[in-house]
């Protein structure tokens, strides 16, 4: 917890034991915490149970399911973009600093253009396809997109 590494820093310590405490005796850490690992399941099971899936999307799965306003910021467990989590799922290029708005949607649409243009109806394949629509999107590479293809979709 970012929030914890922060307290023990400001309280020249190392860990919360050395204070004396421990996470479960704390009430606010320990919601935190237990905050915190039901956003990584939910997070690993919306990649997981899609082929495909948009770090755009999962902000807003999030957002829905948590009865949020706006955005996963307002859990205060950090940027979704930081998330451990969602760096291994989606791969996001470090330089990204919001997350891009492209759904499932956008993706779909955009496949099937990319198979129009280049005149490909059978197999498409994922890297050309994904460097076709970062460069479409005016986005950096394909890891500035926030897209995770499982891989049993590509096959």
């Amino acid at each position: 917890l970012e929030l914890l590494d922060q307290t023990c820093l400001a309280l020249g310590v190392r860990y919360l034991d050395e204070l004396g405490l421990r996470i479960q005796d704390v009430d606010e850490l320990r919601a935190l915490r237990h905050l915190e690992g039901l956003v990584e399941l939910q997070i690993s099971a919306f990649v997981e149970s899609r082929f495909v899936a948009t770090l755009f999307d999962l902000e807003a799965e999030l957002v829905s399911v948590h009865g949020l306003r706006e955005s996963f910021d307002e859990l205060r467990l950090g940027p979704l973009l930081q998330q451990p989590l969602v760096g291994s799922k989606f791969l996001p290029d470090p330089a990204l600093r919001t997350i891009p708005q492209l759904s499932l949607g956008d993706v779909l649409k955009g496949l099937h253009r990319y198979r129009t243009e280049t005149k490909n109806f059978k197999n498409v394949e994922l890297v050309a396809f994904l460097n076709w629509l970062a460069a479409k999107r005016g986005a950096s590479s394909p890891r500035s997109l926030c897209v995770a293809v499982n891989k049993y979709a590509i096959g």
